[in-house]
Order: structure tokens, then C-alpha cells, then sequence
């Protein structure tokens, strides 16, 4: 029997080790860049609206300051069935309120591009903006700036590490050049690789909750 277990334990092993090699090599590949941004990020598993309300926005927009980190999902959307985790998407607040700039820098399958809160908000089920326990007033200021170098930066389709091209989480972590986030790097979605995913900012140490969507009731105004 107990041969027997070590046997299963060595299948499951070595399959899980094809599995991860498969997964890797179809990140390199054209097909896989065409399905990742141009097909799975518009799956959606309803033809309605997201139930993200504009009362709700309001509440969040009204905390919202620069240098916030936004965590989001959708969970009608098929990136949510693929990706797992908390949150699939995050963001960072830049400015607010300026009409001559976005508020948000996010990088989506066109690249980075800077996005409003709302825009964030009507493409979710649930938000979370939180702030960085170490990033101080000087710091944040730096964090935005260095943020803003990477303005035209293409989606990084193979999840790996560097500036060239970025994923949204990355985008966080590398604006936070010295890493006071202390971001954790967990493979959630079985790669058998360290990857910076939302679900990791949202477990990083250092990082602190302002304002959840889920937690707001909404009052009676009766």
C-alpha cells in the first residue's frame, strides 16, 4: 500500500509538471495572445449590466486619493473563472478629479492606459481601494511618477518578470520600485512560476484597506 501511495504521489507530480510546461509554452505562442486579448477579456456569463451601483460609486470616489491602489472583479467574466483569486485586476490612482488627465493607470489587453474611477467601477462586481502602510507623502509622489514612465507599455501575455511588457498587478509592484509593499508572490493560478496577482497585493503586509464596495449598506431613506 504504501508503494502504492508513493506511485500516485509521483503521477501526480509529473502531471502536474506537464501541466505547468503546456501552460507556459501557450503563453509564448501568437494563438494565445490573440485569445488572451482579443477573445477571453469580453466573456461575460450574462447578457445584463454588472450590479455595481452609482451610490456605491460615489461612497468610493469620495476616499479615492492618488497613490490608492484599486483591486477589482467581475465575477461574471470568464478572466474570473481562469485567473481565481480574490480579485482579478488592479489599478493605480494617479490624480483626481483633473479633466485633463485620467485618475486611474491600469494596463488592460490594449496596453496601459488611464482610466477614470468610474470606468473601473461599472466593469466590476466589487472594488476595494487600499493604500500601502509605507508609502509615505514624498514616496507616493515618486510612486506615481515612476507609474507614468510606463505609459505605452504593452500587455504582458507570458506573466513574466521585468519592464518591457506589463500585466496589471505588475504595474503596482514595479511603480513601487523599492517594494514597501512587500508584495506576495503567489502562483494562484497553478504555473508553477511566482507571479505578482491582486490576490497578492490584497495579502501583501503593508497593505491596508480604505473602502470596500461590499461593505456598503445602503441607507434607508424611508
Amino acid at each position: 500500500m504504501f508503494s502504492n501511495m508513493l506511485t500516485l504521489i509521483f503521477t501526480k507530480a509529473v502531471m502536474r509538471g506537464i501541466y505547468r510546461k503546456a501552460l507556459l509554452m501557450l503563453t509564448n505562442t501568437k494563438l494565445w495572445r490573440f485569445i488572451l486579448l482579443r477573445i477571453i477579456p469580453y466573456i461575460r456569463f450574462t447578457m445584463y449590466y454588472t450590479s455595481f451601483r452609482g451610490w456605491k460609486y460615489k461612497r468610493g470616489h469620495k476616499l479615492l486619493q492618488p497613490g490608492h491602489i484599486l483591486l477589482c472583479i467581475d465575477s461574471q467574466k470568464l478572466t474570473t473563472k481562469l485567473i481565481g483569486g480574490t480579485f482579478t485586476h488592479a489599478a493605480l490612482c494617479i490624480s483626481k478629479d483633473d479633466p485633463d488627465s485620467g485618475e486611474i493607470a491600469e494596463i488592460v489587453a490594449s496596453g496601459m492606459e488611464m482610466a477614470e474611477f468610474f470606468d473601473i467601477c461599472r466593469e466590476s462586481t466589487r472594488v476595494v481601494i487600499g493604500k500601502c502602510t509605507k508609502w509615505d507623502i514624498d514616496y507616493t509622489h515618486k510612486v506615481i511618477a515612476k507609474c507614468k514612465t510606463f505609459s505605452g507599455v504593452d500587455y504582458d501575455t507570458s506573466f513574466g518578470f521585468g519592464v518591457k511588457s506589463l500585466y496589471c498587478s505588475e504595474l503596482i509592484y514595479h511603480s513601487d520600485y523599492e517594494h514597501r509593499l512587500e508584495v506576495k508572490l503567489d502562483d494562484i493560478a497553478g504555473l508553477g512560476i511566482k507571479y505578482i496577482s491582486p490576490t497578492g497585493i490584497l495579502n501583501s503586509p503593508n497593505f491596508e484597506i480604505v473602502w470596500d464596495s461590499d461593505e456598503e449598506i445602503k441607507a434607508n431613506t424611508k
